[in-house]
């Protein structure tokens, strides 16, 4: 036991001010956790995948087939692996997350390579939704892809440190080029680190740098007058914006929000000059926004009698 002890990993959570401090080792094990490895250990098992070791190579084609849904959707999980394309490449992959330990696996059989990576703590994974299928959200991931993957087209990039104007300058410029869907993505990714830092202006700076590229204005999508928009809204921040009817009149609402289970934790509602709640975003009348399944999107017409 002392052995074991001795090298094992020494696990770490992050405190309040996002330093590193140390942790109690996860004793816990069962079907979700517990299992012990290396990357050395991950990269032979990967290489006994490729040899069709352990599985005949029909079996492990079933292993790594997507399942479809009642509605003939193609969806992120096969059978214990997710599995997802991306620019014509298979990209066939987990994550492990707990406590104080997190792990990647990422491996791409068209190139023979495979990505491991394993943390005595829990950021590895605990700030990316990987569990929602797409392992790109992960900046881990896009730098597997942009180092290894794509190592030979020499992919141009953008230079993160900038301010949100020339981000979005240099996005712009690559837009139509074949790194793009790369670029989007690390984007994100550098918002969600700087969310799990604290750093709520950084994060800030890449939302609003990536939905200037990457998102049409509302009067774009919906044609017609806005009567009021709210948007970038930071952490722990309400915003509110007054308009006036003078005349009934059939009001759209578009709401983009945040949830989980039966709550809403980031939400709108339209209410008169008397405060009575005209409309309120429910979870229950929500559907998927996009990227994490705590998006939340909401969208409904309103009629109402002005003036309001």
């Amino acid at each position: 036991m002392h052995d074991f002890a001795r090298n094992v990993y020494i696990p770490y959570q992050l405190d309040s001010l996002n330093r590193p401090v140390p942790a109690e080792m996860e004793t816990y094990f069962g079907p979700s956790a517990g299992l012990m490895s290396t990357t050395i250990d991950m990269i032979s098992f990967s290489e006994a995948i490729d040899a069709n070791k352990l599985l005949n190579k029909d079996s492990w084609a079933q292993v790594f087939s997507p399942h479809i849904s009642s509605r003939g959707d193609t969806l992120a999980y096969a059978l214990g692996w997710f599995v997802q394309q991306f620019q014509g490449l298979t990209l066939q992959w987990h994550y492990g997350y707990w406590n104080t330990n997190s792990s990647l696996i990422i491996r791409v059989p068209e190139r023979k390579l495979t990505f491991v990576i394993i943390a005595a703590t829990s950021q590895l994974s605990r700030p990316f939704g990987l569990g929602d299928g797409n392992v790109l959200v992960s900046p881990f991931a896009t730098a597997f892809l942009r180092e290894f993957v794509f190592a030979d087209q020499h992919l141009a990039e953008i230079d993160m440190d900038e301010n949100s104007e020339k981000i979005v300058s240099q996005a712009q410029s690559l837009k139509k080029s074949a790194v793009n869907a790369l670029i989007r993505r690390e984007i994100l990714a550098q918002a969600s680190i700087a969310s799990l830092m604290g750093n709520t202006e950084k994060a800030q700076k890449y939302y609003s740098a990536y939905a200037r590229i990457y998102m049409q204005p509302i009067d774009m999508v919906y044609p017609g007058s806005v009567l009021a928009e709210i948007g970038d809204v930071g952490d722990y921040a309400d915003e509110i914006r007054e308009f006036t009817l003078m005349h009934k009149t059939t009001v759209q609402i578009l709401a983009i929000g945040e949830g989980i289970g039966n709550q809403l934790h980031d939400f709108g509602w339209l209410e008169n000059a008397e405060g009575d709640t005209l409309w309120k975003m429910t979870i229950d009348k929500t559907e998927h926004a996009g990227g994490a399944r705590k998006n939340r999107l909401a969208a409904t017409r309103q009629r109402q009698r002005g003036p309001q």
